[in-house]
């Protein structure tokens, strides 16, 4: 089974300065039994808390509102699934 999350948009998926939501997947996670098959979607950081898991979106730099991240999760996952 493929398990994939997506972060809130404004979340950061980092040690220092990640909020409840980065620190809750991170830890239920780590004791899931589909840990090997999750994908965590997020906006991209320099250093996230799993680099296996995490999955950086692609953001439009000029306007990056609440649906096209949506819409670029969506691909994200289309493509996963067809390759």
């Amino acid at each position: 089974m493929n398990v994939a999350i997506l972060l809130p948009l404004k979340e950061k998926y980092t040690k220092i300065g990640g909020g409840a939501v980065s620190i809750l997947v991170n830890t239920h996670l780590q004791k899931s039994i589909y840990k090997k098959t999750t994908s965590v979607y997020g906006s991209k950081v320099s250093k996230p808390l799993d680099l296996k898991s995490f999955k950086p979106l692609d953001s439009n730099k000029n306007f990056f509102s609440n649906s096209s991240y949506v819409g670029s999760f969506k691909k994200k996952i289309i493509l996963k699934m067809l390759f």
